[in-house]
């Protein structure tokens, strides 16, 4: 598995693109958003890091919320992204 800095911008676009296809409207109200992102998780084809990226440009204290709870069960560079997200 390639690590976070690893991912080219064309597969950041693609991950982006699959949490649009499963519903995800990055133009919904900031509650909306992080529900649907919330539900996304764990779902087939959907990225962790996707999520983590969408949730850190919702600028929300819900937003920061909810990756708390992802980090309590992340481990490794999911984790560093995260962290990165929160800071």
């Amino acid at each position: 598995m390639a690590s976070v800095k690893e991912i080219s911008p064309k597969d950041i676009a693609g991950a982006d693109a699959q949490l649009r296809e499963c519903g995800f409207d990055p133009a919904a109200t900031p509650a909306e958003a992080i529900a649907k992102l919330e539900a996304l998780r764990g779902a087939a084809g959907v990225s962790d890091t996707a999520i983590v990226r969408a949730l850190a440009s919702i600028a929300t204290a819900e937003s920061a919320a909810a990756l708390l709870r992802m980090e309590a069960h992340a481990a490794g560079a999911l984790r560093r992204e995260i962290r990165r997200a929160l800071f």
